[in-house]
């Protein structure tokens, strides 16, 4: 993990669901669960952590930032994430200088476009 303080922190993760416990004194401003964005793993957090990474998305390099919105976009697909959240990712994602970055969630929001308003919906002319 990663804190905004600078903090890394390995632990192995071996358990579905699991608490790390992160030295220092202070309560970090946000936690980053795939520190250099080069963990092979998808995870999730409570939305106002997910809102800390997002105010401070800049801050992330693209790998990171790309581990960020699959992560959102497949919590997201298990219920587990609101739309609100959702979208204020995507959004974040939207303002990188990095082009795999930006178009990351595209081929994610046309399906999601479907899947609630019916194909066709979703075209390069809209």
């Amino acid at each position: 993990v990663r804190t905004s303080d600078g903090a890394r922190h390995c632990a192995l993760i071996d358990q579905l669901e699991q608490n790390i416990e992160l030295p220092g004194a202070g309560c970090p401003r946000w936690v980053f669960p795939n520190a250099g964005g080069s963990g092979y793993y998808r995870w999730n957090m409570p939305e106002q952590q997910w809102l800390a990474l997002v105010g401070d998305f800049d801050q992330f390099s693209p790998t990171e930032a790309l581990s960020i919105v699959d992560s959102a976009l497949a919590a997201f697909e298990a219920d587990q994430l609101s739309p609100a959240v959702l979208w204020q990712v995507i959004e974040a994602s939207s303002r990188s200088g990095q082009r795999q970055v930006v178009t990351a969630p595209l081929g994610h929001i046309k399906r999601i476009v479907e899947n609630f308003f019916g194909k066709g919906t979703f075209s390069a002319h809209n």
